[in-house]
């Protein structure tokens, strides 16, 4: 076969596989995929409402996108999401649990207690999504809501936007469940509300572990790192997202 048929046949069943993805109405966002070891601890602190929010509603839909969106370019970190998960079950435990329904809290059971939505939503979405989950926690802790929505908004849309440009050089031919979660529309409402799941969460951890966390704070503060001086709010999320992972995986590794 000559190089230019070769040619016209690439292209060919290159566009009958963006014709067929065009019609493709599958909603890769609510597959659910089963919770690690380490995570199942937290089931028990799950009220009905929220067990529901993180495996059924936006709270899930927003983790497995934002996971998958962001899969192919996060370092493998599988002490720290294993460590993760330990230490959240600790802490889970060490929080006061009203998952039943009680005379005393009555129609209100269901928002009291800790409120892991957000951890569980990713632990049922994927590695990747416990990955995500930590970044939002630390754009909650560093940045008003706000602010991190903003954040989350403009980091969504640029990275979406490189993988659409990445497709188009041939770079993600073969990543069909991507392309599909680039079609989808990331709200600032749901974005936001995935930044308040990461707050909750963080409220919950730090009135667990109060003393560990006012000595961690006390280090951190006297600590002078040099500032990432990438120039777009992208590059500088991702690489500190990025080496965050990588040094914590370092640090549980030995």
């Amino acid at each position: 076969m000559s190089i230019d048929k070769l040619s016209a046949s690439l292209l060919s069943g290159s566009n009958e596989n963006t014709l067929a993805l065009a019609n493709v109405k599958l909603d890769l966002s609510m597959i659910k995929v089963e919770v690690p070891a380490e995570y199942t601890g937290l089931s028990a602190a799950l009220t009905s409402r929220r067990r529901t929010a993180a495996e059924e509603g936006t709270a899930h839909r927003t983790a497995r996108r934002l996971g998958i969106l962001f899969q192919n370019i996060l370092p493998p970190t599988p002490e720290l999401l294993r460590a993760y998960g330990r230490r959240s079950t600790e802490v889970c435990n060490k929080s006061p649990k009203s998952t039943e329904q009680t005379i005393s809290n009555g129609i209100f059971a269901n928002y009291l207690g800790a409120d892991i939505t957000s951890i569980w939503a990713a632990a049922t979405s994927g590695a990747s999504s416990i990955a995500v989950h930590l970044l939002a926690c630390l754009l909650a802790r560093l940045w008003p809501a706000p602010e991190a929505t903003a954040i989350w908004v403009e980091i969504v849309a640029e990275r979406k936007r490189r993988i659409e440009k990445e497709t188009m050089q041939g770079v993600y031919m073969t990543w069909i469940e991507l392309q599909l979660i680039c079609r989808e529309d990331f709200s600032r409402g749901d974005l936001a509300e995935w930044d308040s799941g990461a707050r909750a969460w963080l409220q919950v951890a730090d009135d667990a572990q109060m003393l560990r966390q006012k000595q961690l704070m006390l280090i951190i503060n006297n600590i002078h790192l040099p500032v990432n001086t990438s120039r777009s709010t992208y590059d500088r999320v991702l690489d500190a997202w990025k080496a965050s992972l990588i040094a914590t995986e370092n640090l549980l590794s030995g």
